[in-house]
């Protein structure tokens, strides 16, 4: 029970950080002289929660009336390999397999599915439409704290103080116009605790970040259709 506890504890601290950031300063467009705009005019988004956030001032989010989610993009990730202390004998070089991509591309499906179609009433759009809005999001780095735990390899039990990072690019498209409407950045880190880096540990991590992520965009995208 003790265990049991801990975990829903665990799963329970993305939920509550979120809630205490929504309660405290919104999101805002910066504004004025120094305002910071892009070439394709998005202007810095302050308080987003995220490392990185830039959005048109100008959108009408009422007039998306579906949403089109892109299988998550794995394509070009840059790997930080483990720090040499963590390394050992006959440990290979950290690569993502196929099966790593399919588990990736699977859990943030999952995910989305569960924040924004099943929990947020969004329609799903499976191809572009004038009021159809397009998710496209890539995992562009990670850096795990430990080698990979194969059976290959052959890897005693190794602890390390959180299992890494995770970083994510993502943009919002006009499905219709192809215009970029929004692009976002940011880097998540697992749980600063020590513990043991196992493929069990490293997995409830990720799929922790990608609740948090999953959580927020549809909390954000509510905020925009003025459902909250």
């Amino acid at each position: 029970m003790k265990n049991r506890n801990v975990m829903l504890g665990l799963y329970l601290l993305p939920v509550l950080a979120l809630l205490a950031g929504c309660a405290t300063q919104e999101p805002s467009l910066q504004t004025g002289p120094d305002a910071e705009v892009t070439s394709e005019g998005l202007v810095r988004v302050e308080n987003s929660r995220v490392d990185e956030a830039l959005m048109r001032p100008d959108v009408d989010f009422t007039r998306f009336t579906g949403i089109m989610i892109d299988t998550l993009d794995l394509s070009n990730v840059k790997v930080i390999q483990p720090s040499n202390s963590v390394r050992s004998a006959g440990n290979r070089k950290w690569e993502l397999t196929d099966k790593d991509r399919a588990y990736l591309q699977n859990l943030f499906q999952e995910k989305m599915d569960k924040y924004i179609f099943d929990r947020g009433g969004y329609t799903r759009a499976d191809q572009a439409a004038p009021d159809v809005l397009r998710l496209t999001v890539a995992v562009v780095q990670i850096a795990p704290s430990a080698p990979k735990e194969t059976s290959s390899i052959g890897r005693g039990r190794v602890y390390t103080r959180g299992a890494g990072t995770i970083s994510i690019a993502g943009v919002l498209w006009d499905a219709g116009t192809g215009e970029v409407v929004a692009r976002f950045a940011d880097t998540r880190e697992s749980d600063d605790y020590w513990g043991r880096n196992d493929a069990f540990n490293n997995k409830a991590e990720v799929r922790r970040i990608f609740d948090f992520w999953a959580q927020l965009f549809q909390y954000r995208l509510d905020a925009l259709n003025g459902k909250i």
